[in-house]
């Protein structure tokens, strides 16, 4: 019920955009900055399996490198 609440307020609540393989790519990025709170890929990779698009987005405009191709 609370994932068609979501969906119903706005698609980017749900993660739809961005696939595992992306996922390993920006966390292999985002492992190499220094200004990062984790270095651990794996973590990192956990960290953005649970995050929604909206999220990730914001996350890659923080870090700006990190946009993918």
């Amino acid at each position: 019920m609370t994932e068609l609440r979501k969906l119903s307020n706005h698609p980017l609540l749900m993660r739809y955009h961005y696939d595992m393989g992306q996922l390993q790519e920006m966390a292999k990025l985002l492992a190499k900055d220094p200004g990062y709170k984790d270095t651990v890929i794996d973590y990192i990779v956990e960290d953005l399996k649970w995050m929604s698009d909206f999220e990730i987005h914001t996350l890659s405009q923080q870090y700006k490198w990190v946009h993918l191709k």
